[in-house]
């Protein structure tokens, strides 16, 4: 009986281990998939938002962040999809933050401060890298120096309109 058992639990293992060897493709599905790492800090803020958030990914649950504390987990994704990452508030009442990510390569980093007020979730900053390389950072500061120079040009042509006599 034991040898039977023994036997089985082989054939299981085999098949399991077939299982994941073979290609999803097979199927006709897109089997291309990248690997990402994600690193998120939460921004210690004792004054009005002592709250921590639980991070998913792809209604996954990866882990919880309190205050101050950090989280950093890496993912397999399937290439052309997009993904979902949610940042879940401890405190009721608070709505999540969804950010959804497309267009991923291969060995993308995201790196992003988390910052939790009182009656919201935010991701003030963010650094995406490609194999060690910056290709974005985005920041408040990036988002009012463009709201400003915006500004500039509209003025500047509202002038030159009316120079023009138009």
């Amino acid at each position: 009986m034991k040898k039977n058992i023994r036997i089985l639990a082989v054939v299981l293992g085999l098949l399991i281990l077939i299982a994941a060897c073979v290609p999803a493709g097979v199927a006709g599905e897109n089997t291309n998939v990248i690997y990402g790492m994600f690193h998120m800090k939460l921004r210690h803020n004792p004054m009005l938002a002592k709250y921590g958030v639980t991070v998913f990914f792809d209604d996954i649950e990866v882990g919880h962040v309190a205050q101050g504390e950090q989280i950093t987990f890496g993912a397999y994704m399937r290439e052309g999809e997009s993904h979902v990452l949610i940042l879940r508030s401890d405190k009721s009442g608070i709505p999540d933050h969804v950010w959804t990510i497309a267009s991923i390569q291969n060995g993308t980093t995201f790196t992003c401060r988390i910052q939790t007020h009182r009656k919201y979730i935010d991701i003030p900053e963010t650094n995406i890298n490609v194999n060690g390389s910056i290709v974005a950072k985005i920041s408040p500061d990036i988002e009012n120096t463009v709201k400003i120079c915006g500004t500039i040009v509209e003025i500047g042509a509202k002038i030159l309109m009316k120079q023009s006599g138009k």
